[in-house]
């Protein structure tokens, strides 16, 4: 553990499932070790799996999903043309910054278009 920072949450997916690590995650500290997909599935109690707090745990994975694969293939997130670990970390930033001035004026826009919307109706 790097930060030493422990997580309440971790859902990942089959690609990740390991009996070991889940164990030691849980030991740490960690609250919900979820793994999506049949191996994770398999790993815990049919009780667990259908909780609202794995329920919520793997619903949440699949939204971050959708934002990652947005900032890696629109903002070039996995690509990083500095060097030195402060100035990677200024990079991520900047792109990480940008993606959220997007998704603001996106969210602008949509809202704009609602109003209009019940003006006209």
């Amino acid at each position: 553990m790097r930060t030493e920072v422990i997580p309440q949450k971790v859902s990942t997916d089959d690609g990740y499932a390991n009996a070991k690590i889940r164990t030691k995650w849980l030991s740490a500290g960690v609250e919900i070790f979820s793994i999506s997909g049949s191996k994770g599935k398999n790993m815990i109690t049919e009780e667990e799996w259908e909780s609202e707090e794995y329920k919520e745990s793997r619903n949440n994975r699949s939204a971050v999903e959708s934002m990652m694969f947005t900032i890696k293939h629109n903002f070039e997130f996995g690509v990083v043309m500095r060097r030195g670990i402060e100035n990677v970390r200024a990079e991520l930033l900047e792109k990480v910054i940008a993606y959220n001035f997007c998704r603001i004026l996106e969210v602008k826009k949509q809202n704009r278009k609602r109003e209009l919307q019940k003006v006209a109706a």
